[in-house]
């Protein structure tokens, strides 16, 4: 059994599923900390968990399924994404050294824009990234040297007990919008409110990406 597989224990992290973030990562193939940890999704992205959400996408976007910190100005400059953290009590720091009772993140920029966020589980060691719409994984500091993630450009750290700034701030979203996706080749307008997504009828569902399509199913 690959050791990797064994680790995390949920039977994600093959050859197939590997090669569909390798593809986008070459040096993730040599990468001994890479393991596909949990199922892809179109719920969260990157940004979303490392700031310790998996309800919402968050991105600077007025798209229906962005979310962005208020009173926080959007844009795609690295600024702008460290400003989005600072509004969730995270603080800038100088590495990636692990510090007791702190969640610590890294935030990546390229070509001037900010392209992603990745949380830090051990000092350029191991850490856990959301790739997109795709899986989350566990994987080394250097991987993402030379890829469209580009470089980090900072770190930030946040008291864990502050954690519930995240949760509360996405809760407190205000208002519903109505988002039109295809569903199963046809068109279905769902319902987000507060970081959920919801039928017309008021049912929780889980839109998942299957075969370039969303498809519906329950949600947990």
């Amino acid at each position: 059994m690959d050791s990797n597989l064994a680790v995390n224990g949920k039977g994600l992290n093959t050859e197939p599923n590997r090669e569909s973030l390798i593809v986008a990562f070459p040096k993730l193939r040599d990468d001994r900390n890479f393991a596909i940890e949990s199922p892809a999704t179109p719920i969260y992205n990157c940004i979303a968990f490392a700031m310790g959400t998996q309800d919402v996408w968050v991105d600077a976007s007025s798209t229906a399924w962005a979310w962005w910190p208020e009173n926080v100005s959007r844009g795609d400059t690295p600024a702008a994404l460290t400003q989005a953290f600072e509004a969730l009590s995270f603080e800038c720091c100088s590495n990636d050294a692990p510090e007791k009772n702190f969640d610590k993140v890294a935030l990546y920029s390229k070509d001037g824009k900010w392209t992603h966020a990745a949380k830090i589980l051990g000092s350029g060691v191991v850490y856990h990234s959301k790739f997109g719409q795709s899986f989350d994984a566990t994987h080394s500091g250097d991987s993402f040297a030379g890829s469209v993630y580009g470089d980090v450009f900072q770190f930030m750290k946040r008291p864990v007990e502050l954690r519930s700034k995240t949760t509360d701030a996405v809760q407190s979203a205000k208002g519903t919008i109505e988002v039109a996706l295809p569903i199963m080749g046809r068109t279905v307008r769902l319902v987000r409110h507060k970081g959920r997504f919801y039928m017309p009828d008021g049912s929780p569902i889980n839109p998942v990406r299957k075969q370039g399509e969303i498809e519906m199913t329950p949600k947990a």
